[in-house]
């Protein structure tokens, strides 16, 4: 038993001679921090490889899709051109299927004048300059009467050749044939408004079936809607060729309609020279005097020059 504690004491007191007498500490650590050193400059050296090839990929995606953006920017670009193409040529098919009588070469000519009538008139519409501003106002109300009349004459010639409307209403189960009559009654309706109110800039465009909004999202080809921009596309020719007439016609009738003016005008201008002489009797009365010289330029001389044309194109109406 003795000597089983003493081998037990002389081992325990090996081992603590063991540690007591060992190399410090410091010196395993030592080469273990150079191992680790080692293998750290290569962990670095391998992670800064990594990053230039992450970095190198990320330079030839950058590369890759603006290359690809280029390629999608001309592919819509030949996409658009391809739509207003195939929709020229379905709106010349409709001039002729209706009998307009107006070729491509007409319609082109139509577009081109609609385009300089708004640059000319385009800068009176929010100008005080009495001259632009009634030139703007005149434009726009001619293009409104030709408008009403070019509706009506598609409207005519598509009931004389059997030509209707594209179907834009789907049947509903929980609606009566009535009811979808009805609701076809108001699209027309909306569609025939929207057409009156556009400006001669966007009549310049839906000549030819050009909807800027649209860009390359446009209906597909024969659908119901693409139809009714055809349609849309011919009565806009329709009225580019009333609107020509009636500007041409105010030439002749220059002369009534600048004196009527004048009259109208020379009113105006003496009242609000006297407002200014002797001071209006208030900022209200001011205002008012404003808004009926702009109400002048904006309708009456309009309406005076729309009376004076009219008369010479009874078969307008």
């Amino acid at each position: 038993m003795e000597k089983a504690e003493k081998r037990g004491l002389g081992v325990l007191n090996g081992l603590t001679e063991l540690f007591r007498h060992s190399p410090p500490a410091a010196e395993p650590e030592k080469r273990t921090d150079n191992g680790f050193e080692a293998l750290r400059q290569q962990f670095d050296t391998a992670l800064d490889r990594l990053n230039a090839k992450i970095e190198e990929r990320r330079q030839g995606v950058l590369i890759e899709q603006r290359g690809n953006g280029k390629a999608g920017v001309a592919e819509k670009a030949r996409l658009e051109e391809t739509i207003h193409r195939e929709m020229r040529e379905d709106i010349q098919t409709a001039h002729r299927q209706l009998a307009t009588g107006l070729e491509p070469a007409d319609i082109d000519g139509l577009r081109s004048y609609l385009q300089e009538l708004d640059k000319i008139g385009a800068p009176g519409a929010e100008s005080h300059d009495p001259l632009e501003r009634a030139r703007y106002s005149i434009f726009r109300r001619f293009h409104l009467e030709a408008g009403k009349i070019a509706w009506r004459e598609l409207e005519d010639r598509m009931r004389e050749r059997g030509v209707s409307w594209p179907e834009l209403v789907k049947a509903h189960p929980f609606l009566s044939a009535e009811e979808i009559d009805q609701e076809r009654r108001r699209r027309l309706d909306d569609k025939r408004l929207d057409f009156l109110n556009d400006g001669i800039h966007k009549s310049s465009e839906i000549i030819v079936g050009v909807v800027t909004a649209w860009k390359s999202d446009y209906p597909d080809r024969g659908t119901p809607l693409w139809q009714a921009l055809a349609l849309e596309g011919v009565a806009t020719a329709l009225r580019a060729r009333w609107l020509k007439s009636f500007v041409e016609g105010l030439r002749q009738e220059r002369a009534e309609v600048e004196r009527k003016a004048a009259e109208l005008l020379g009113g105006e201008i003496a009242a609000i020279n006297d407002c200014l002489r002797q001071g209006c009797g208030s900022l209200v009365d001011a205002h008012r005097l404003v808004a009926s010289s702009l109400k002048i330029l904006d309708e009456v001389i309009p309406d005076i020059a729309w009376q004076q044309v009219r008369t010479a194109f009874p078969e307008a109406f």
